[in-house]
């Protein structure tokens, strides 16, 4: 498993024990079928991206002057840039939009663009975005009585 540590206006912090949990929850709205959204849901991004090892310092730099013109969006409700610690030059970018339009205004914006297009230069792939809808199940995931995890001393009935 990578590990990330959150980019920070001050320095980097190592995540902290909500990694595994925001994993699931990803599992799972990804699994949401399509029919259960609506307009107004929320949207949640994930995008992964590389930039060049002798661009680490401009990769950077960019990552926080983005981060900081998006979280200044009115309908941005989450924006957080992970660098993994392995890898320094590996990013993940989680956003959060109050809806799919909030969402698409952002994707149109100039501060978007700009920074697209100032990452082509230094990137060392193109950036590989997931776009999940509905976040978390509106209906339970099972009916039955039997736990969905068992703990490994117990035996199935």
């Amino acid at each position: 498993m990578r590990a990330f540590q959150k980019l920070s206006a001050r320095s980097f912090a190592p995540i902290g024990a909500w990694a595994p949990a925001m994993a699931i929850s990803l599992a799972i709205a990804i699994s949401s079928p399509a029919q259960n959204q609506t307009v107004s849901d929320p949207v949640y991004v994930v995008t992964y991206l590389d930039v060049g090892a002798n661009s680490l310092g401009l990769g950077v730099d960019l990552l926080k002057q983005y981060r900081e013109s998006s979280r200044h969006e009115a309908a941005n409700v989450e924006f957080t840039v992970l660098q993994e610690t392995d890898r320094p030059n590996r990013f993940a970018i989680v956003e959060g939009w109050k809806d799919q339009s909030a969402f698409d205004a952002h994707q149109k914006a100039k501060s978007t663009a700009e920074f697209e297009e100032a990452l082509k230069a230094i990137r060392s792939s193109p950036p590989n975005q997931h776009v999940l809808h509905a976040f978390g199940p509106r209906k339970p995931l099972t009916t039955t009585k039997q736990p969905l995890l068992r703990a490994s001393s117990e035996r199935p009935r």
